[in-house]
């Protein structure tokens, strides 16, 4: 679908109003949070081969017999010849890409340039669907779980399952004793990639304090409030905002942290003919499906792969972490910095068809709501800019909490019988605040005994 018109000035950007010729920033991530793209050995699929796979071939190194058996030679006689061994590794790159397509009346009536506005963060999108595509394919890598646990559902505190430098040191030195060399961009020393809050957890470590600071009189990380650049027990560490945050299935669920521990050349990230990306244009020219040149689109086209060829070269550490209550509920929630909607639900409904009666303080249900778009389609997700919330009307009968994107659970309050009604909302969200677009009652009744 078109960006027409009415769809870029739908947010009160009317023709009648005087805009400042000061455009405000996209809120989008910087190329330095880039990193595993970077930090991959880079190879390439030629052009015109007839395949999407590349192979690579790691020759296993020769070994040196115990108490040197085979080594020693005896007069006049041949030892054993060495053997030769192969390791063969498949990768395989897949085609991505995005366009914006725009009226001739965006173009000639909308007082702003779309196309110069939208292709630095066009170049951004690319760009990142490149990183999430490389750190989708590390499934391969050795995992280290802090604190000796077992599993992700294992990690439940917040202070003595967080990453310490102890936690990385002995990842780092099961990498060495497994004879994996450091990552050669950082000299030849392991690294490990870090969410921001788990950089946090490392600056509140004791060691930090009592063996690097105070001794040595330096407090710059405290002041750039990361500990980047820096070295410590052989490693070095960096930070990015693209790291995986899942909550696990503890019986309180925790958001647990992934960090991601490099050696040397743990992972390749594939291209095709050198080349990764092209930038695809068309004009307002007419054509058969297009007969008065209305329609232009810009965009990009991209192959990407990457595939792990050393599993114990890259370990993915998890952590819990002491600052989780800062990490954001969901950037979407921001109304100013979410990403632009693509499926408009502005016409859109939503429907509750549960009936509702609980018989005892402190029982609970769990709702569904139904959303629907103009042409009377469920929706599986939503667009960034639209929500479901959940009210009711009397909280000292039953209270209502969102749990999920279309769902909520009802708890019963009230140690007597009562009613109430909950109601689901469909809202579209705004600078200036919510707007209900469709809601939907449902009739609560609490009888006790």
């Amino acid at each position: 679908m078109a960006n027409k018109l009415a769809t870029v000035q739908r947010n009160s950007n009317y023709t009648t109003e005087y805009w400042a010729k000061f455009l405000l920033g996209m809120i989008t991530l910087e190329q330095r949070n880039f990193v595993f793209t970077t930090l991959g050995r880079s190879v390439d699929i030629p052009k015109n081969m007839g395949t999407k796979t590349i192979s690579l071939r790691r020759y296993n190194s020769l070994p040196v017999s115990a108490s040197l058996t085979s080594e020693t030679l005896a007069e006049g006689v041949a030892p054993t010849p060495l053997k030769i061994e192969a390791q063969k590794v498949q990768g395989t790159i897949n085609q991505f890409g995005a366009y914006i397509k725009i009226t001739d009346w965006v173009d000639e009536i909308h007082d702003d340039d779309v196309k110069s506005i939208y292709m630095p963060d066009l170049a951004r999108h690319a760009a990142e669907v490149i990183e999430r595509d490389v750190i989708s394919s590390f499934d391969d890598a050795s995992e280290w779980f802090v604190a000796n646990q077992t599993s992700i559902d294992t990690l439940t505190s917040s202070t003595t399952h967080v990453l310490t430098l102890k936690e990385v040191r002995k990842a780092a030195l099961s990498m060495k004793n497994y004879r994996r060399n450091g990552h050669v961009k950082f000299g030849g020393k392991p690294v490990i990639v870090v969410h921001p809050n788990v950089m946090q957890d490392l600056l509140d470590d004791a060691d930090l304090k009592d063996k690097v600071l105070v001794p040595g009189n330096d407090n710059s990380p405290i002041k750039s409030g990361n500990l980047e650049q820096y070295k410590l027990y052989g490693f070095y560490i960096i930070e990015t905002l693209i790291a995986e945050v899942q909550a696990n299935a503890a019986s309180t669920p925790n958001n647990v942290y992934t960090s991601y521990l490099l050696g040397r050349e743990p992972y390749v990230v594939i291209k095709l003919g050198g080349s990764n990306i092209r930038w695809l244009s068309t004009t307002f020219a007419a054509s058969k499906d297009d007969p008065l040149g209305q329609i232009a689109t810009f965009g990009y086209k991209l192959w990407s792969g990457a595939k792990v060829i050393d599993p114990l070269a890259i370990t993915k550490i998890y952590s819990v972490s002491a600052y989780d209550v800062s990490l954001a509920d969901d950037y979407r929630n921001d109304p100013l910095g979410r990403n632009a909607i693509q499926t408009s639900l502005d016409d859109g409904t939503i429907e509750l068809t549960a009936t509702l009666a609980q018989s005892a303080k402190g029982e609970k249900d769990t709702l569904t709501a139904v959303v629907k778009n103009v042409a009377a389609a469920s929706q599986a997700t939503l667009d960034d800019g639209y929500d479901v919330t959940w009210t009711s009307s009397d909280k000292d009968v039953a209270i209502v909490t969102k749990t999920g994107l279309f769902t909520a659970e009802v708890e019963a309050i009230k140690a007597t019988n009562g009613t109430a009604t909950i109601t689901a909302s469909l809202v579209r969200r705004t600078a200036a605040g919510d707007v209900a677009i469709d809601t939907d009652d449902l009739a609560y009744t609490l009888t006790i005994g």
